[in-house]
């Protein structure tokens, strides 16, 4: 936690605030659904949720910083699935923010893949951060997250040496150099993106997708 400074509103930004109530969220349900009431202490999460709802609506309708002047959707789909979990555990209207808010984002999509974008101040797609969002919208719109599944795979799969399926890094037809976020890139393939793009699919009811990612991962 040190190393998340202020930023968004937030104490500790939009990156460490997200991941962290929605874990919070899903400790208090798992609690509720196994009955151990002793574990399903609210307080902190009505806390977090608070925050939340007070970062999105302070930048209406935009990205919240992750850090002073920086923000990434993926934080923020993140931070608004967990609020959508607020919204089913606490408060109903959290899940309305939620969900207005990702009616609002969706004017940064991407113009040539329709994609919610990596970075809020670059319209350009990735595989890796596009992944990582289909299973967290799918927790707030459905229907948005396997749209957004559907142009993930139609503009980023790939076969590596024309045999094992893959999702790319970068839209096909376009190059990029890996980063901390891709990792190596192996004949334009993303690790990350092809990992967790078997939860995307999962997400959405895409078996064969989820399927043919697996065991391409599994024989490599």
């Amino acid at each position: 936690r040190q190393t998340f400074g202020p930023a968004g509103g937030l104490p500790h930004g939009m990156f460490y605030h997200a991941w962290t109530t929605r874990l919070r969220a899903g400790v208090v349900e798992l609690a509720r659904a196994t009955g151990t009431a002793a574990q399903a202490d609210t307080s902190a999460l009505r806390r977090d949720c608070h925050q939340l709802d007070v970062a999105f609506i302070r930048y209406g309708g935009r990205f919240v910083d992750s850090y002073p002047g920086a923000a990434w959707p993926a934080d923020n789909v993140v931070g608004a699935a967990a609020l959508a979990r607020c919204g089913q555990l606490l408060d109903p209207a959290y899940r309305q923010r939620a969900r207005q808010w990702l009616r609002d984002v969706r004017q940064f999509e991407d113009e040539s893949t329709g994609l919610l974008p990596h970075a809020a101040w670059h319209p350009g797609a990735r595989g890796s951060s596009a992944a990582l969002m289909v299973p967290f919208l799918a927790e707030i719109d459905p229907e948005y997250a396997a749209s957004q599944h559907a142009r993930l795979v139609g503009h980023f799969e790939t076969h590596m040496a024309g045999v094992f399926p893959a999702l790319r890094e970068y839209p096909v037809g376009t190059r990029g150099s890996g980063d901390i976020d891709s990792g190596p890139l192996v004949l334009g393939a993303s690790a990350p993106a092809s990992v967790v793009g078997i939860a995307a699919a999962r997400s959405v009811g895409d078996r064969q997708t989820a399927d043919a990612l697996r065991l391409s991962s599994e024989a490599l």
